[in-house]
């Protein structure tokens, strides 16, 4: 699992922009759902196909690069199940 600062070099190095809104879009449910009393359970509410497809509705195709770095640095994939409501 990367830091929030580990999302913004990886961008910043291979895309040539940090993208910090979309890690914080991302993982803004890592608040709701701590690490220390639900794991990576906030992980099924965007990393996914269709928080890929929101990120590019609202960021365009480079923000959509940006969430793709982000998912497959936290998980290895990029997860096809549908999004948990939020």
């Amino acid at each position: 699992m990367a830091t929030f600062k580990q999302h913004c070099d990886e961008c910043k190095e291979k895309l040539g922009y940090e993208f910090t809104e979309i890690h914080i879009w991302l993982d803004e449910y890592a608040k709701k759902y701590p690490i220390y009393t639900h794991g990576e359970y906030h992980r099924r509410f965007r990393h996914n196909l269709e928080g890929l497809d929101k990120i590019e509705k609202r960021w365009g195709k480079e923000g959509r690069k940006a969430g793709e770095l982000h998912i497959i640095t936290d998980m290895g994939f990029v997860p096809y199940w549908k999004t948990f409501k939020e």
